[in-house]
C-alpha cells in the first residue's frame, strides 16, 4: 500500500472532549467503473458513506504506533460523473477500556479505474471539508470511568450536507509520519449488522418528575484537582407563594445566590455534615435562579443541599426533561497564608447567568455541564401505568404505535436475550420531541434502570419536524430498552424501534448435541455469549469491551469449536506482544489507557494461548513471529526465581506468590511445545528443562504433606484454592494427586468463585477421569444460571456484574473437546485425539471445524456397547479411544473385529479404561467396542 493521502482535521483544539466532526469530498469519476479500493481510518472511530448509502465504520482498535485501517469496496457504489465520500468521525478525547487517545484525525485513499484503463484517485488533504457535528453534545457523560460516552443528539442541529458550515480542512501530516506511527490493515473481517426487533412490550407508563428535594454533590469525583472552585446551577420552581428553608452540609466554603441576591455564605474546612447550615428565603409563584459556589483546598469535597417546602428543580425550566443541575470547573482557589482566594474572586458565573457560557478555568476552557446523566434522571422517575389508545404490541409485528401528547410517556421493550449493536428508532414527530434510550440487563420492579452498577447506560434524542430516524454511533449492549418519550406537543408516531445487531461475523460450524437437554442449551449460550463478545477483539464484556486476556483465552477456545475462526485470537495476540516492556512483561489488557492493565498471570496465560493457537490454527507464521517475545518475556520472569528456584518478588503480581509460580509452569511447557512445533529443539530442551525444574521446587517448597495440599508461599500457612487448581490444572502435582487438590477447591466454599473460575476446575476433573463430577458441576451451575433467567453467561452465579461474560463460556469448549471427545494434539488438527467421555450421556453428536475440515462424530452407547461414526478430512490420523466395560471388550471396525494394525488402522492399544486406536480416516468410519 503506498499512501498519497494525508490526515486531516479541523481548525480549533486538536484533543477535544467527545467531539464530532463530518468530513466531506465531491469528485468527479471520469467513466464507468471497473475497479475502486478505499483505505479509510480515524482516531478515534468513524462511519463512512458514499453517496448517500452507508459503507461501514471502524477502525479496528489499535495501538497508536499501530495504527489499523480499513479497505472498502467501493465499485458498485460510484457512477459515471460527480460522487460524494462524507464521513463523521467521534473523537473521545479520552481514554478507555480499548483506546488510547492520540489527537483528532481521519485518513481517506480511494483509488479506482474504469472500464476504459482511466486511473482516478481521491485523497485527504486540504481540499476535503468538514465540519463540526453540532447535533451531539460534548458535554454528555461518560458511561463509566474508562468506558465511551452517552450520546445526546438533537436533530435540529443536523446540517444541511450541500448548506454553508463547512470549512476547509486542516491538513495534520502525512499518512506514515504523523503521531500515529505505521499503519496496517485490520486483517479481520468488517463487522456483521443486521436489524433485530423486540420480542415483547412489557410496560407502557407515564413518567412522574423526581421528587427529590435532596442532593448530594460529590464534586471531588467531578474535579478531581486541589485549590479549585465549582460551581453549581439550577431552577428552583414554586407552585405558590411560600418560605423555603435551604439547609447546606459542605467540606468546604459555600456561597448561594437566589435570584442574583447572595443569601448564605460560610466558609469552613472539615469533613462535610448535612444540614449544617441554614437559610429561609421567600418564593414567588414561578421559576427562580439558583447558584452555589464550592470552594476546595485538599481531601474530600463535597457539597449536601435540601430544600424544605414544595419546590422541584430542573436545569432546564422543564421538570419533564433536562437534568436538575448543572455544574462548572474547577476554578483556580490559591492559597495565600490561610485565605483561600478563589472564595472571595467572582469568576464568570457569578457575574452573570448564563448556563452556555464557555470561560478559561483551571487547566483549560470550562462550560457548564449537567450534574446527572440522562440514565440517572431515567433512574429517579416514578412511573404510574396508562393505557395507550393503540396496540403497543405494535412495535413487535411491524406495525406503528401512537404516544399520545401531554405528559413524558415510557415504553419498556424485551428483546428475548442480551443483544449487542446500535439501537435504531424511526418516528413521526413534533419538533423538540425528546426521546430518552435507557438499556440494561436486568429488570428491577419492571423497569429499566439504566444507572445500575454505577453505569450511566442512556442516550437522548432531540426529534425534528416530521419523519426521521436515528441510530446511536456508540454500540450498546442490553436486554431491555426503555423508550421514555419528552415534550410530546402533538402525537408521536413510532414506526419501528430495534437494534442494528453487530458482532463479529461469525460462521456457526460447529455444533454438539446430546441425550440431555440441558447440557446442549448450556453450549449453545455458551456459544451465543461468545459470539457477543467478539467485535475488533475478543472482549471480557461488549460493554466494557475490553480485551481482558483471562476472558480472551477462554472466549478463544470456545471459538475453536463453536466457529472456527483463527484471525481474530492471531490479531489479539499480536496486540498483546505490541505491549511488551523492555523487561519482557507484557500487559493483561490490552490495548487501554489504563495504568491497572498488567497482570503476570494473564501474561503467563498469553503463551498459553499461543500454543493453543498454534494447535487449532495450524498457521505457525504468526507463532514464528511471536516466538521471540515469548523468549523475552519468560527471560524477564526468570530474574525473579530465587534461591529456592521459584518465583520471588514479581512486580505487579495479581495472585499469591503460589499461584503465579503455578501459572508461570504453565508457561514453561507451553512455550516448550511452541519451540519444538517451530523445529527450536534448543528451546524447547531449553523451556522443558525448566518446567521441570519448577515442578520440583513447587513441590519441595510449596507442597504441605500433611495437609496434601499446596500453600500460597514457601513456608506460609495459608493454603488458597487458586494455588491448588492451577497445580492440578497445569499438571504441577503428579496425576495421582490432583483429585485430592481438586477436592480441597470444591470443599473450600466454590460458590464464592466465579463461572471462570469453576470451568477451569471442571476441565481439571475431566482431565483426572471424574466426567460425572464435571457433568455435574455444568448442569447444577450453569443449569442454576437458566433457571434464574440467563440468556448469556454471568460473570457470577447471582448476576450482579455482568450479564454477558465471556469468560464464563468454557462448558460449550469442554463439551465439544471432552463428551463429544475432539482434541488435537498437533498443530491444524493433523493429528488429534478423539476420546469421548459419556457420563451416563446415552449419545452424542457435533461438528468440529477445523483447517482441514469438518470433523462430524456421533457416539452411542446400547446393547452393552459403545458405538461410534466419525467423518474427518483425508490426510489426518486420529487416535481414538473408546471407554470398555471390562477386560474382555474387543474393538470393531466397520463390523470387523480388530487385534492388530489393519488397512487404514494403525495400531491397537488398550489404556485409560479405552481401547484405542491409530486410524487414517477416508470417508465415514464406524467404530465400535463390544463386550
Amino acid at each position: 500500500m503506498q499512501w498519497k493521502a494525508q490526515w486531516i482535521w479541523s481548525q480549533g483544539t486538536e484533543r477535544p472532549r467527545n467531539f464530532y466532526l463530518y468530513f466531506r469530498k465531491a469528485f468527479t469519476v471520469p467513466g464507468q467503473v471497473a475497479a475502486a479500493a478505499a483505505y479509510c481510518t480515524a482516531d478515534s472511530r468513524y462511519m463512512l458513506f458514499v453517496n448517500g448509502r452507508y459503507l461501514g465504520r471502524g477502525p479496528a482498535r489499535s495501538t497508536p504506533s499501530w495504527q489499523s485501517y480499513d479497505m472498502y469496496n467501493l465499485a458498485p457504489y460510484l457512477s459515471k460523473g460527480k460522487n460524494v465520500v462524507w464521513a463523521v468521525v467521534h473523537y473521545f478525547g479520552e481514554g478507555t477500556f480499548s483506546y488510547m487517545p492520540v489527537r483528532g484525525g481521519f485518513l481517506f485513499q480511494l483509488e479506482g479505474r474504469t472500464m476504459t484503463g482511466k486511473v482516478f484517485e481521491v485523497c485527504s488533504g486540504r481540499s476535503w471539508e468538514v465540519r463540526r457535528a453540532d447535533a451531539w453534545d460534548p458535554r454528555s457523560s461518560r458511561m463509566a470511568p474508562r468506558l465511551g460516552f452517552c450520546e445526546e443528539y438533537d436533530a435540529r442541529r443536523e446540517p444541511e450536507l450541500p448548506g454553508d458550515g463547512w470549512e476547509r480542512a486542516v491538513v495534520v501530516g502525512p499518512a506514515e509520519a504523523g503521531p500515529w506511527g505505521r499503519l496496517e490493515p485490520r486483517r479481520i473481517p468488517l463487522p456483521m449488522e443486521a436489524f433485530l426487533a423486540p420480542q415483547a412490550v412489557l410496560a407502557v407508563g407515564r413518567c412522574l418528575p423526581p421528587k427529590a428535594r435532596s442532593f448530594s454533590f460529590d464534586l471531588e469525583e467531578r474535579f478531581p484537582v486541589q485549590d479549585a472552585v465549582a460551581y453549581l446551577a439550577t431552577y428552583l420552581w414554586s407552585p405558590g407563594q411560600q418560605e423555603v428553608t435551604l439547609s447546606l452540609g459542605s467540606s468546604g466554603g459555600v456561597k448561594v445566590w437566589v435570584d442574583g441576591e447572595e443569601v448564605l455564605s460560610y466558609h469552613r474546612h472539615g469533613r462535610a455534615e448535612p444540614g449544617g447550615h441554614k437559610v429561609r428565603v421567600f418564593l414567588e409563584e414561578g421559576w427562580h435562579t439558583l447558584l452555589l459556589k464550592s470552594d476546595h483546598s485538599a481531601g474530600e469535597w463535597k457539597v449536601y443541599f435540601e430544600a424544605e417546602g414544595e419546590v422541584a428543580f430542573s436545569a432546564v425550566q422543564d421538570l419533564g426533561c433536562g437534568p436538575s443541575w448543572m455544574a462548572i470547573g474547577p476554578f483556580e482557589n490559591e492559597m495565600v497564608g490561610d485565605e483561600c482566594v478563589g472564595f472571595s474572586t467572582p469568576y464568570p458565573p457569578e457575574r452573570s447567568w448564563d448556563l452556555g457560557v464557555v470561560c478559561p478555568g483551571k487547566g483549560g476552557e470550562v462550560r457548564w455541564t449537567p450534574w446527572e446523566s440522562v440514565a440517572e434522571r431515567m433512574a429517579w422517575e416514578e412511573l404510574e401505568p396508562v393505557e395507550l389508545p393503540e396496540d403497543p404490541g405494535a412495535l413487535t409485528e411491524g406495525r406503528e404505535m401512537v404516544i399520545p401528547p401531554g405528559e413524558p410517556t415510557c415504553v419498556v421493550l424485551d428483546f428475548g436475550r442480551e443483544v449487542v449493536g446500535y439501537p435504531r428508532i424511526a418516528l413521526d414527530a413534533p419538533e423538540g420531541v425528546v426521546v430518552d434510550m435507557g438499556y440494561s440487563e436486568a429488570l428491577e420492579g419492571g423497569r429499566v434502570l439504566p444507572d445500575c452498577g454505577g453505569t450511566s447506560y442512556a442516550d437522548r434524542y432531540i426529534a425534528r419536524e416530521g419523519a426521521q430516524e436515528w441510530e446511536t454511533f456508540g454500540l450498546r449492549r442490553f436486554r431491555y430498552l426503555q423508550l421514555t418519550f419528552r415534550r410530546a406537543r402533538g402525537p408521536i408516531r413510532v414506526r419501528e424501534v430495534g437494534v442494528n445487531f453487530s458482532t463479529y461475523p461469525v460462521r456457526e460450524l460447529g455444533s454438539f448435541r446430546c441425550s440431555d437437554e440441558l447440557l446442549n442449551r448450556i453450549w449453545d449460550v455458551g456459544r451465543y455469549t461468545v459470539q457477543l463478545c467478539m467485535h475488533d477483539a475478543y472482549e471480557d464484556d461488549p460493554r466494557t469491551q475490553a480485551q481482558r486476556w483471562e476472558d480472551v483465552r477462554v472466549e478463544a477456545l470456545v471459538n475453536y469449536y463453536a466457529f472456527g475462526d483463527h484471525k481474530l485470537i492471531a490479531r489479539g495476540l499480536h496486540q498483546i506482544a505490541r505491549s511488551q516492556r523492555e523487561d519482557g512483561m507484557v500487559a493483561g489488557i490490552y490495548p487501554a489507557d489504563l495504568p491497572e492493565k498488567w497482570f503476570p498471570t494473564f501474561a503467563m496465560l498469553w503463551v498459553v494461548s499461543l500454543w493453543e493457537y498454534a494447535l487449532y490454527s495450524g498457521n505457525l507464521e504468526p507463532v514464528r513471529e511471536l516466538y521471540p517475545h515469548v523468549e523475552r518475556l519468560l527471560e524477564g520472569m526468570r530474574r525473579y526465581e530465587g534461591d529456592k528456584g521459584l518465583l520471588e518478588g514479581v512486580p505487579e503480581a495479581d495472585v499469591s506468590p503460589g499461584a503465579l509460580n503455578m501459572a508461570y509452569a504453565g508457561a514453561l511447557k507451553a512455550a516448550s511445545e511452541v519451540a519444538r512445533g517451530l523445529g527450536h529443539e534448543d528451546g524447547y530442551a531449553k523451556y522443558i528443562g525448566r518446567w521441570h525444574a519448577i515442578r520440583t521446587a513447587c513441590r519441595m517448597h510449596l507442597y504441605d504433606g500433611g495437609q496434601r495440599v499446596y500453600t500460597d508461599a514457601p513456608g506460609a500457612r495459608e493454603v488458597g484454592r487458586q494455588v491448588n487448581l492451577l497445580a492440578a490444572y497445569f499438571g504441577v502435582a503428579p496425576q495421582e494427586e490432583r483429585m485430592s487438590l481438586l477436592r480441597y477447591v470444591l470443599d473450600e466454599g466454590l460458590q464464592a468463585k466465579t463461572p471462570r473460575f469453576l470451568s477451569h476446575v471442571v476441565e481439571a476433573l475431566f482431565r483426572v477421569g471424574e466426567e460425572g463430577l464435571a457433568l455435574e458441576l455444568i448442569r447444577r451451575h450453569w443449569g442454576g444460571m437458566l433457571k434464574a433467567g440467563a440468556t448469556t453467561w454471568w460473570g457470577d452465579w447471582e448476576g450482579r456484574g455482568s450479564r454477558c461474560r465471556g469468560g464464563s463460556s468454557g462448558p460449550t469448549y469442554l463439551l465439544s473437546a471432552e463428551v463429544l471427545g475432539a482434541r488435537p494434539y498437533e498443530p491444524g488438527w493433523r493429528k488429534f485425539w478423539i476420546r469421548p467421555r459419556p457420563a451416563g450421556l446415552e449419545w452424542a453428536e457435533g461438528e468440529v471445524p477445523t483447517p482441514m475440515g469438518t470433523i462430524s462424530l456421533s457416539w452411542r452407547q446400547e446393547d452393552g456397547g459403545f458405538h461410534l461414526s466419525l467423518e474427518a478430512p483425508s490426510g489426518c490420523t486420529v487416535e481414538v479411544g473408546l471407554p470398555t466395560r471390562g477386560p474382555t471388550a474387543r474393538l470393531l471396525w466397520n463390523e470387523a473385529v480388530v487385534w492388530n494394525p489393519r488397512g487404514r488402522v494403525k495400531r491397537v492399544w488398550k489404556g485409560e479404561g479405552c481401547i484405542w486406536c491409530a486410524l487414517e480416516p477416508e470417508g465415514m468410519e464406524n467404530l465400535s467396542v463390544e463386550g
